[in-house]
C-alpha cells in the first residue's frame, strides 16, 4: 500500500498522487511461492508506472511505465 507523498523514482517526479489497485498476484506455480500487489502509480509530473509489493521480499518494485 502507498502512503501520502511516496517517491518511487526520487524528487524529479515528484510525490505519488494516486494509485489504482492493487491487482493481486499469488501462487505457487513459479519455482517458489509469489504474492505480489501490482498497482498503477500517477506521480506528480504526469507519469503512470506499473509498481508491485513482493510481500516475500517486503520491497517495491517497478514493473514499467505507461505511455
Amino acid at each position: 500500500e502507498w502512503h501520502d507523498g511516496w517517491l518511487i523514482q526520487g524528487l524529479s517526479q515528484g510525490p505519488v498522487l494516486r494509485s489504482f489497485g492493487p491487482f493481486v498476484l499469488s501462487g505457487g506455480w513459479w519455482l517458489g511461492e509469489v504474492h505480489r500487489a501490482y498497482q498503477f502509480a500517477e506521480t506528480q509530473r504526469g507519469d503512470i508506472l506499473w509498481v508491485y509489493y513482493d510481500r516475500r521480499r517486503r520491497r517495491w518494485f517497478m514493473q514499467g511505465r505507461v505511455e
